[in-house]
């Protein structure tokens, strides 16, 4: 056990890391081109999922009372449909003529889960079809249970999970706070991997600080390749004297088009007074030794 004490297993996306107890973690997600929110009911729970949904066709319908031309199609409702009871969708106009909005809400007792995704009016089924597959994919983690789930391929939420494979265009930021430091993971599926490293994406920023006249410019503490959850990365540590920093950085480019190897970058910031330093290089390392994919390797 490090200095900060007890660990526990979180899941953000299709990868798990041990996260101190003392930190908070919480983030946003998204699959097959939808965003998925997760929100609990305020009490009384009655009758909140009815008015959480009679809020948003309100919103809705406020586009179309403030149009501010003629021919102004926002608020224009293209399709309102029931996927069950308890789910609701609706594919609207809220801008561009051409591409639409879905917005659907599922009513899950103690919580619900929004969905929001855009598209062509012209594609609006292929949304459509995601959007009611997450929806019967996607449940709360039961009381007790073991995440991640052993031996299948699941996208893990904040609390629930959706029972689906890789089907593209997926996404998740998590953020974790506690202990005086933040570290934030990002993760997206790419069409093809980037070709900027992190030390370009470095020599570019010091050029343009220099070329304003900057005079405290981060220098490299550390840069070098490490493997985090399988995938061969680069990492860089950045030291500014004058903040009193330390810039940590891993950054995976991705394969194309890969639920296994998206591109994922996790950054964290610390003071370097005292022991900070020392307790911020034990975290870095803990949290990155301990990051893995949720299916097992």
């Amino acid at each position: 056990m490090g200095w900060w004490g007890e660990t526990e297993t979180r899941c953000m996306g299709r990868f798990c890391l041990d996260v101190p107890k003392a930190m908070s973690c919480g983030g946003g997600y998204g699959m097959q081109g939808v965003a998925l929110e997760e929100v609990i009911w305020p009490e009384p729970r009655e009758g909140a999922f009815q008015h959480a949904w009679k809020e948003r066709l309100r919103q809705i319908a406020d586009l179309a009372s403030d149009r501010a031309y003629p021919g102004d199609i926002a608020g224009t409702v293209v399709e309102q449909r029931s996927f069950r009871e308890g789910f609701n969708g609706i594919y609207y106009l809220p801008e561009v003529e051409q591409e639409g909005k879905w917005t659907g809400l599922l009513d899950l007792g103690r919580s619900g889960l929004w969905f929001d995704g855009a598209e062509l009016v012209k594609r609006k089924d292929r949304l459509t079809s995601s959007i009611a597959a997450i929806g019967v994919a996607y449940r709360l983690r039961k009381p007790g249970e073991v995440w991640p789930v052993p031996g299948v391929d699941y996208f893990y939420l904040d609390d629930g999970l959706v029972a689906l494979s890789y089907g593209g265009r997926e996404h998740s930021f998590t953020k974790l706070d506690g202990l005086d430091f933040t570290l934030t993971i990002e993760s997206r599926s790419v069409a093809e991997a980037e070709e900027q490293t992190l030390m370009q994406g470095v020599g570019k920023m010091f050029q343009a600080a220099v070329g304003m006249g900057a005079s405290d410019i981060p220098a490299p503490a550390k840069h070098g390749s490490r493997v985090v959850a399988g995938m061969r990365g680069e990492e860089l540590l950045l030291r500014s004297q004058a903040e009193g920093k330390l810039y940590f950085q891993w950054l995976f480019r991705g394969e194309p088009d890969s639920g296994k190897h998206p591109r994922i970058e996790i950054e964290m910031e610390a003071h370097t007074e005292g022991d900070k330093e020392k307790k911020a290089r034990e975290l870095w390392d803990a949290l990155l030794d301990s990051m893995r994919p949720a299916a097992g390797r």
